[in-house]
């Protein structure tokens, strides 16, 4: 124990020494420290003021070449100024010299025309004008028109030669002339008040034209909402001429599309089938006869524009007070709607069909036909449709 007290004051000095060595070390330390922190505020300040002159320069770099920009179209424009004021004083020149040749002109117009004046009414004074004016003013204003005119004339009059039967033959044409001039005044009364006439009744027929297409639109509009299309029909009768009046079948066939005419262009051959089908069964709604007959009008549709035009077929044909309909067609479609007032006939015909009528027996044909499906149910079902 008393070694180790020697030792530790031995050595105590020296770490006292040691220890006032780290202390003037830890100063220096902190001493550089605040000294940077310092420097560092004060670059961060020269940084944010180099930035600042930058801006600076930047926009007076902008405003520097703004300047030569105005200053270039400056001088153009002072180019231009300069040019125009050339072309305005040349300008101005050749306006003086044309305002002086009007003057002159005008003058040397009145001077003439007061020549003119004296020479008319001295020509006036020597001939008399009145009784000759209407012929005057049938002639030609033209001079060399004149001259030919006068020629023409002197060469008929050497032609003339005096003839008794001249005056009877002028005075037979001025009779058929009077007389086709009363005649014309008479077909012109005619046509005046023909065309009265048919200006009258064109009224009228225009007006129940009108009306039966606007019944025939009422039919279209109503078979196409049935089969959840929208349809229309026009009178085109904007043209005076009626010849070129028609009507204009329009269709909306999906509703992604518009009302549109129909044309090759516009609808499929499917969908101008179904137009035309509606469009003859409108116009049969306007007319009465016992029966109507319609041949293959499913030919070139598809399967869903069949189907909407056989139910608008079976409504437009079933029912009381309705003609009785003849639908020809060489298919039918599965799945259709069929009314209790249809009839369908099948006709078995072609170069295979060698069975005489009175040899055919539907029951045993239904009979053998089920016994090769294997579906006597189906067998009964028919047996009773075709007795029904």
């Amino acid at each position: 124990m008393p070694k180790q007290s020697e030792k530790f004051s031995i050595e105590l000095p020296k770490y006292a020494h040691y220890g006032r060595r780290l202390f003037v070390w830890m100063t220096r330390l902190l001493k550089a420290k605040i000294k940077f922190t310092r420097l560092r505020v004060s670059w961060h300040k020269q940084a944010q003021q180099i930035k600042q002159c930058l801006l600076l320069i930047r926009d007076l770099y902008k405003a520097c070449v703004r300047e030569t920009c105005l200053s270039l179209q400056l001088g153009t424009q002072q180019v231009r100024v300069d040019f125009t004021e050339k072309h305005l004083t040349q300008i101005e020149s050749t306006f003086r010299g044309l305002r002086e040749a009007y003057k002159l002109a005008k003058e040397r117009l009145l001077t003439v025309a007061k020549e003119a004046m004296l020479l008319k009414h001295k020509a006036e004074k020597d001939a008399p004008w009145d009784s000759y004016e209407e012929r005057f003013n049938q002639l030609p204003d033209d001079l060399d028109e004149l001259l030919g005119k006068i020629e023409n004339n002197k060469a008929a009059l050497e032609c003339f030669r005096g003839d008794k039967s001249i005056r009877e033959v002028y005075e037979r044409v001025i009779k058929e002339i009077q007389d086709d001039e009363a005649n014309m005044a008479d077909l012109e009364s005619f046509v005046n008040h023909g065309e009265e006439k048919i200006n009258r009744i064109k009224v009228k027929w225009h007006a129940d034209l009108k009306e039966v297409v606007q019944n025939i639109d009422t039919s279209f509009r109503s078979f196409f909402k049935d089969i959840g299309c929208v349809g229309e029909i026009l009178l085109d009768d904007e043209d005076p001429d009626v010849a070129k009046w028609g009507i204009e079948r329009r269709a909306q066939f999906r509703k992604n599309t518009k009302l549109s005419t129909m044309n090759a262009e516009e609808q499929s051959g499917g969908e101008k089938s179904v137009g035309t089908i509606m469009y003859l069964m409108a116009l049969q709604s306007l007319t009465k006869c016992p029966f109507r007959v319609v041949d293959e009008i499913n030919q070139g549709m598809d399967v869903y524009n069949e189907r909407k035009v056989f139910q608008r077929i079976t409504k437009s044909s079933c029912g009381s007070k309705l003609p009785q309909y003849f639908l020809i067609t060489p298919k039918l479609i599965t799945g259709l709607t069929y009314h209790r007032d249809t009839k369908v006939l099948v006709i078995l015909n072609g170069p295979y069909n060698n069975i005489r009528q009175e040899l055919w027996d539907p029951d045993k044909f239904i009979e053998r036909h089920a016994k090769r499906k294997g579906k006597g149910a189906i067998a009964g079902s028919c047996k009773k449709r075709i007795r029904a």
